[in-house]
């Protein structure tokens, strides 16, 4: 007798295909109502898998960790220009991606990229070795393993850009993690990240797999501290609008 509600944070599990999506529409056909992020989100669920509107309702979600914000020390302290990637690594997280951007970066002497998050070692060790055969070693610092508030804080404390090269994604966490502490954005031309970003306005928008469009995307925002003072003054006003407060 129950009320079933469930929360659709992504449609299907990523990087499985379509493995699952038998068992995930058994699911959202059981429940009583389904809670999505956004809009686009709502309109695959009822689209892919023929579910009753009325039933879906979309509340945004809110940005996370506000308290590094918080606990944050002063922005740009050093002249190195600091790049972050930072959430769980996984293959659809563009990381790849991103690490053939950066080579076409290189020599970009004051700046260095960051990835840091925990993931599925045999994939961590794929991505050390494409590190090195890049040759961008260098440059890149990986932080692989899980990150207590204390590192998020100072990590966020240091970094200047914020990038989410995903190749597909319905509800980014990190992304709202990058939003809640005010940073200026480079992401991917995604249906879920243009329901908040607009480019030029509060981010740069680049489309997946344009190594040279991610690349210049990124370099301009090392090389343009106003352009990036302006999107991060843009993120912290949208952080306003979805916060949790």
């Amino acid at each position: 007798g129950c009320r079933l509600v469930y929360t659709v944070h992504n449609l299907l599990p990523h990087d499985t295909r379509e493995r699952y999506r038998a068992r995930y529409a058994r699911l959202y056909r059981r429940m009583d109502a389904l809670i999505c992020h956004s809009s686009h989100a709502r309109s695959r669920l009822t689209a892919e898998f023929d579910i009753d509107p009325a039933r879906v309702w979309v509340i945004p979600h809110g940005p996370l960790f506000e308290a590094l914000a918080e606990r944050r020390g002063s922005e740009g302290a050093g002249k190195e220009c600091v790049v972050l990637w930072q959430g769980f690594v996984r293959p659809y997280k563009g990381l790849e991606f991103l690490l053939e951007a950066w080579k076409i970066l290189q020599p970009e002497p004051a700046a260095r990229l960051v990835i840091a998050g925990s993931g599925e070692p045999e994939y961590l060790e794929r991505l050390r070795e494409r590190v090195e055969a890049l040759g961008i070693a260098g440059s890149v610092e990986l932080r692989f393993r899980f990150l207590d508030l204390a590192e998020m804080a100072q990590l966020y404390s240091l970094a200047d850009i914020a990038v989410y090269p995903y190749r597909e994604i319905t509800t980014s966490g990190a992304l709202l993690t990058g939003i809640g502490n005010g940073k200026a954005i480079v992401a991917t031309d995604l249906p879920a990240f243009r329901e908040l970003l607009r480019d030029g306005e509060n981010a740069l928008l680049v489309p997946y797999g344009d190594t040279q469009a991610l690349a210049n995307a990124v370099r301009r925002l090392i090389g343009d501290p106003a352009l990036r003072a302006r999107l991060a003054s843009r993120t912290l006003d949208l952080n306003d609008r979805l916060s949790w407060k």
